[in-house]
């Protein structure tokens, strides 16, 4: 599995079980202590979702593309000095 499956796999079992403990704190002590649940379940899930933020970046998971730092390619070079040379070509060849 990649790690947005592991994200994806986290954050369903971690709802599961904030919906199966609400409900026994529902059932169990009524809907007043059911805010003090919430509160908890928030807390939760924001360290949770912080500490999967954490480890994806860390990972080199995350992003919004290429890093601009990246290396051109060894082979880069020696193609567009190909390329360009192509096009200069072709720009001279009668039509």
């Amino acid at each position: 599995m990649r790690p947005p499956r592991y994200l994806l796999l986290g954050s369903v079992l971690v709802t599961i079980a904030e919906a199966a403990l609400g409900t026994a704190v529902l059932l169990g002590h009524g809907p007043i202590e059911i805010s003090l649940y919430l509160f908890a379940c928030g807390g939760a899930t924001g360290l949770v979702t912080g500490l999967a933020a954490a480890l994806l970046r860390r990972r080199g998971g995350g992003g919004d593309g290429p890093s601009t730092e990246d290396p051109e390619p060894p082979w880069w070079p020696d193609f567009e000095a190909d390329f360009w040379r192509r096009v200069r070509e072709r720009e001279r060849a009668p039509a």
